[in-house]
């Protein structure tokens, strides 16, 4: 969806545990603060430079622009299901990805050949159940619904709940 987590600490370190508040000139004069040959104090990790921050853990991310543009659409589908059903409470456990790609093709004439290999079951309908709580319950109840799936929400979540220090985490992977 685009968002972001961000948690704020006291102090900011790097995945190989460097406190990037920290100045590194007392250490060696000689000391460049992009330099590939840096090691960290604690855990001798090596510091690469040019590349950014490489992340300690990846989660695949497997949304896809195709996906997501199919997507987009659903709010059209779940307000014609309310209607034809004459009802807000749609079955979305009944709803295949078939039948939102024949809405597609019947209503805006798109092309969803990609749509099934774009789209995973399992994120389409965590994000079909998301969006019909936000046409019946608003925006907060959305968030909430749809970020229950997250793999990034989950593993942000994980680490909050663990209450490691970053360093535990660091000295765990070496």
């Amino acid at each position: 969806n685009g968002g972001a987590l961000r948690l704020t600490v006291a102090k900011y370190y790097t995945p190989s545990g460097r406190l990037i508040q920290k100045s590194y000139r007392s250490i060696n004069k000689d000391f460049e603060a992009d330099s590939v040959d840096y090691q960290t104090r604690l855990l001798n990790r090596k510091v690469l430079s040019g590349n950014g921050i490489v992340p300690d853990y990846i989660i695949d991310e497997t949304e896809d622009l195709k996906c997501r543009n199919y997507l987009s659409y659903l709010d059209f589908f779940i307000l014609n299901k309310m209607l034809e059903t004459a009802s807000l409470e749609v079955a979305t456990d009944e709803i295949t990805r078939q039948e939102y790609a024949r809405f597609l093709e019947n209503n805006f004439e798109l092309e969803t050949s990609y749509f099934e290999d774009s789209c995973p079951v399992s994120k389409f309908q965590r994000i079909l159940e998301s969006r019909c709580v936000r046409l019946i319950s608003g925006e907060k109840e959305y968030i909430k619904k749809l970020n229950e799936g997250d793999p990034f929400i989950q593993k942000a979540l994980l680490f909050i709940q663990d209450q490691k220090t970053t360093l535990a985490y660091l000295s765990e992977k070496n």
